[in-house]
């Protein structure tokens, strides 16, 4: 099912930004082959008070066990080095509304590095 995106157009000079972009959609959306692209295979994954995870099947495993999204609010992305970090929120189908931010390492600092590790912190909220 695919999730209808709600973001602000970039400047287009920082390639991180489009791939953190692209991150936040393929675990809202729980795609494995974009999870695949983007995600060295033994990244890290913790979610603060949740659960951690180590190894791209486990992430794409964790990323299936939430409910079905219908929707992803983009609100920053913000870039610089090896690092990123992007807020926003999501809203499931069934109706219930998580604030997130997800903080990214990638493995090095060539615009095609993969994401090595991944800090997330979520709350609950009504819109």
């Amino acid at each position: 099912m695919a999730i209808r995106i709600i973001t602000e157009p970039n400047c287009g000079n920082a390639p991180r930004h489009e791939i953190t972009r692209r991150f936040a959609v393929a675990l809202a959306s729980a795609d494995t082959s974009e999870l695949e692209l983007l995600v060295s295979p033994d990244a890290e994954w913790d979610i603060l008070g949740k659960l951690s995870c180590r190894g791209i099947p486990a992430i794409i495993e964790s990323a299936g066990l939430s409910p079905a999204s219908v929707e992803l609010r983009v609100l920053s992305v913000i870039t610089h080095g090896r690092e990123a970090s992007i807020d926003g929120e999501v809203l499931y189908e069934n109706g219930h509304v998580m604030n997130f931010c997800h903080v990214v390492r990638f493995a090095n600092a060539a615009k095609t590095a993969a994401i090595t590790r991944i800090r997330t912190y979520q709350a609950s909220s009504n819109r």
